[in-house]
């Protein structure tokens, strides 16, 4: 099934309450829908890509660069598409040291990380499969669960909820005694 194209939606949400951590804020939620529109009409779609400074850059490879490449390429070929969007020659400019923490092949990671998921999200409508069995999983019954919450007045309460209890643990099949 053929990609018939691609689009990119830069999000910016300004928040109820500002996210405090240790050591940072976060007043807006930054995120990027992104589309991939096949040819059947169906549409793979996700949210993803939340860097506060890099989002119009990441935007900019997907429109201007990974979207035309990936158009008329068949979906359901994900390791040619992968690879052919990661061994792309792009120049996206060499940034100052105060800015390392994105470096600009990670600008392009972050745009191939939103296809990415928009694909298999895609292919799963395709086969009318979800995703996680695609991906060969489907074997958990139950998992631990980490919750991260901000320090707000509206988050202390979470902060006392019960989660270091134990849950069902996600599990692997056990491990057969003759390989």
């Amino acid at each position: 099934m053929k990609i018939e194209h691609v689009e990119a939606i830069a999000l910016d949400m300004q928040l109820q309450e500002v996210f405090k951590g240790g050591t940072y804020q976060v007043a807006t939620r930054p995120t990027i829908i992104t589309r991939v529109h096949l040819e059947n009409g169906l549409v793979g779609e996700t949210y993803g890509g939340d860097e506060f400074h890099t989002q119009a850059q990441i935007v900019q490879v997907i429109r201007d660069h990974l979207g035309p490449l990936l158009q008329g390429q068949d979906v359901r070929d994900f390791q040619r598409l992968w690879e052919a969007m990661f061994n792309i020659d792009l120049d996206l400019g060499n940034r100052g040291l105060h800015q390392l923490d994105m470096h600009p092949r990670g600008i392009l990671l972050q745009a191939i990380s939103c296809l990415d998921n928009a694909m298999w999200d895609a292919r799963g409508k395709l086969y009318d499969v979800p995703v996680y069995k695609l991906l060969g999983g489907g074997g958990a019954t139950g998992c631990r669960s980490f919750p991260s919450v901000a320090t707000t007045p509206r988050t202390a309460a979470i902060r006392r909820w019960p989660s270091r209890r134990k849950s069902k643990a996600c599990a692997r099949p056990a491990a057969s005694a003759s390989r």
